[in-house]
């Protein structure tokens, strides 16, 4: 049974998101985003930075993210982290972006067999995190026929971040459903990672 309250949010975001207006999906190539020099100026800038020191903390710290997690990460993108096969491995894919309401929204999109004709599938990756999470199962879900749809996050990967407050999980969930109907999919599987359980 839905409460009138959440009936009446339902109700409001439906008139938000038809007041949206109709924009172009444009192709987008990750390559002019991932510049090179982008990330040897972030790694110069790793280099310099002071290492933190390894306290003993709890596993949730009060204090933020554990320095000793901060540090290693910061050594596996100095030493180990391999720039140009994720540059590549993202070219795999086609990608989109377009305005949905105040969101310029990045997305892949697949299209799978016209012969088998499966359902769509939308993915939406964890916060935080991006679709690179979905490299290996968008080949294999293509394999099998289905067309793919994986989109960004606000302020994640490509996606901008909002310009205006109150872009929360109700309202990108509305303009994720703006997507899939601007794409032509009026039905559709939605597979959600952890973290985004609210969409």
């Amino acid at each position: 049974m839905v409460s009138s309250k959440v009936r009446s949010r339902i109700n409001e975001l439906k008139d938000k998101a038809n007041s949206w207006e109709e924009t172009e999906v444009n192709e987008f190539n990750p390559k002019k985003a991932l510049l090179d020099s982008d990330y040897n100026d972030m790694i110069d800038r790793l280099k310099k930075r002071v290492v933190l020191p390894n306290l003993e903390e709890p596993e949730k710290s009060p204090y933020g993210t554990p320095a000793t997690y901060v540090n290693l990460v910061a050594d596996h993108l100095t030493d180990s982290f391999d720039f140009s096969t994720v540059k590549e491995g993202l070219c795999m894919f086609d990608h989109f972006k377009t305005m949905i309401g105040d969101i310029n929204l990045h997305f892949i999109h697949m299209k799978g067999s016209e012969e088998k004709n499966p359902i769509p599938v939308l993915l939406l990756h964890g916060w935080p995190s991006t679709v690179w999470e979905f490299r290996k199962s968008i080949p294999m879900l293509l394999e099998e026929g289905y067309t793919i749809v994986a989109p960004s996050l606000p302020g994640h990967g490509f996606t901008d971040p909002p310009k205006v407050t109150g872009v929360g999980p109700a309202v990108i969930a509305c303009a994720y459903h703006k997507l899939m109907k601007k794409l032509g999919y009026e039905r559709f599987v939605v597979r959600m990672l952890s973290g985004y359980r609210i969409i």
